[in-house]
């Protein structure tokens, strides 16, 4: 088996994942890479990993601060879509219709090869955990 993938989705695609820092073990300091990133809590699949396009969010003229517009204590981090297929995981639009937001059109979906035992997820989730940078939004100063 195989996660789902769309290979219209470019490599360099930009995946942004809204992450709350007000929920335990959303938001993590990873002192081996020495910056914040989401936690495991945060990139939790239920089925699939929600995301924003950038290119959808470019072509409705949104940024990566409109994705905070939904609740506080929120931040935003981007990870590249052939950083997360060089782990096995597969990118495809999934908007939201009917749409009540023009950000609901921008949505998209990781998904996960579900063959993977939880070892194995755990493992490919926790490398691409690594490589969101920070987007939007301010980090806690604690």
């Amino acid at each position: 088996m195989v996660a789902q993938d769309d290979s219209s989705i470019g490599n360099d695609e930009l995946l942004h994942r809204r992450v709350l820092h007000n929920l335990e073990n959303f938001l993590v300091f990873d002192s081996n890479i020495g910056r914040w990133t989401p936690g495991n809590a945060a990139l939790r699949f239920d089925p699939d990993l929600s995301v924003y396009l950038s290119s959808e969010m470019e072509r409705l003229s949104l940024s990566a601060e409109s994705i905070l517009e939904y609740p506080k204590a929120a931040v935003v981090f981007a990870v590249e879509a052939g950083g997360v297929r060089a782990e096995g995981f597969g990118v495809e639009r999934s908007p939201v219709l009917p749409s009540s937001k023009p950000l609901d059109l921008a949505h998209g979906s990781v998904y996960r090869d579900l063959a993977w035992n939880k070892s194995e997820f755990q493992k490919r989730r926790n490398s691409i955990r690594k490589q969101f940078e920070l987007m939007a939004g301010d980090l806690p100063s604690d």
